[in-house]
This record gives structure tokens, sequence and C-alpha cells, in this order.
């Protein structure tokens, strides 16, 4: 199962939010570590090497909301 589709499951179960511990998981996979990773990533200025894509951050928004 990838990233997203898990964030989704984790935010069905979670009241619509991607707010996860680190160490949460979904049948094995660590989206808690997924999500950490992709916070980081928004940091990150847009334009910039390991900025996250535009089009990742509005799918997210959208499973957050």
């Amino acid at each position: 199962m990838s990233g997203s589709g898990c964030s989704r499951q984790w935010a069905a179960k979670h009241g619509r939010s991607l707010v996860a511990p680190v160490r949460a998981s979904i049948g094995g996979y660590l989206i808690g570590v997924w999500l950490a990773s992709l916070r980081a990533q928004v940091e990150v200025p847009a334009g910039e090497n390991g900025a996250l894509e535009a089009g990742r951050q509005a799918a997210l928004k959208a499973i957050d909301s």
C-alpha cells in the first residue's frame, strides 16, 4: 500500500486528521514516519531541492480537511 492510501485510511479512522505519532503504522506501513517526512518537505521553500510538490501538498490537504 502507498503512503497516500495509508494516509486516507488514517484520516478516516482519526477524524479526517493526518496528525499521527511517528511510530504509527497501518498494516505494517509506517504512516507516522511518512507523514513526518512530508512535513519536513513542506518546510522547504518551493522550487528548492527537497521541497514537496504543489500537487502532493494539495492532495494531502484534501485528505486532511
